[in-house]
């Protein structure tokens, strides 16, 4: 068993920060990845409505509603419902200096990370792939199809993904980071994509949504259905969401 972990336990060791050594990095270079990633054809671009930025029920409460939900009814999510969910989850909070910051933190204010959303059940979008311009709250209309099959299929065979409204695949486009923070990069992109999941499943329970983050699946078919190449860019996480079925939120 312990040969199994060698790789784990060498990449641990070797990324490991120690007090007295310099620490590995390096300035950003020119040349390097957008910050925002665009694409340059696609089936259309729909512009999000405005998201709530003040309302919604106190951190506390929300924190004491929050749980992992797995049964989804088949009420659709509403635009502005699924708009408030990509806001808050990492949508653009403040310009500083010319930085665009977000809702979530970011190890330099890097933001490696790009999200990806199938839509099984949401009004007035169709079925189908679509990718999440951070900086214009928009969505790029990449595939009409009716994934939610595939999409189950993709996250280790688990049946209820099919179900939910929307299914939520976040990558990391690692240069953008290891530019930086060289190997150290991949204890960061994997920090910043559990901020950004957060931030969603906390979004999800206060609009009373039921949320389910999800880390088992395979990792060559979900790259493959998004249409990323799985080095440059790959999948390192994925939530589902949707209206509850059945029982509501429960409280202590």
């Amino acid at each position: 068993m312990k040969e199994d972990n060698v790789r784990g336990e060498d990449f641990q060791e070797s990324t490991k920060y120690i007090r007295g050594k310099p620490l590995p990095g390096r300035m950003i270079q020119s040349g390097e990845p957008d910050a925002f990633k665009i694409y340059k054809s696609c089936i259309g671009v729909i512009k999000l409505p405005e998201p709530d930025r003040e309302g919604g029920n106190s951190l506390r409460s929300v924190l004491n509603r929050r749980r992992t939900r797995r049964k989804f009814s088949s009420m659709p999510l509403t635009l502005p419902e699924l708009s408030n969910l990509l806001w808050c989850h990492q949508g653009l909070n403040l310009n500083r200096v010319g930085i665009p910051l977000r809702t979530a933190p970011s190890a330099g204010a890097l933001f490696p990370t790009e999200t990806y959303i199938i839509v099984n059940n949401v009004e007035g979008l169709q079925r189908g792939l679509y990718h999440y311009l951070v900086r214009e709250h928009s969505l790029e209309f990449l595939k009409e199809e009716n994934l939610a099959e595939e999409a189950a299929g993709v996250a280790a065979d688990q049946k209820f993904v099919r179900n939910a409204a929307v299914l939520f695949v976040f990558t990391s486009v690692i240069t953008r980071c290891s530019r930086k923070y060289l190997d150290r990069a991949y204890r960061f992109i994997y920090l910043d994509a559990g901020h950004i999941g957060e931030n969603l499943h906390l979004a999800a329970t206060d609009m009373n949504l039921g949320a389910c983050p999800i880390a088992a699946f395979y990792d060559e078919e979900i790259d493959k259905l998004i249409g990323v190449d799985g080095k440059e860019e790959t999948a390192i996480y994925m939530y589902a969401v949707g209206n509850l079925q059945g029982t509501p939120f429960l409280k202590l």
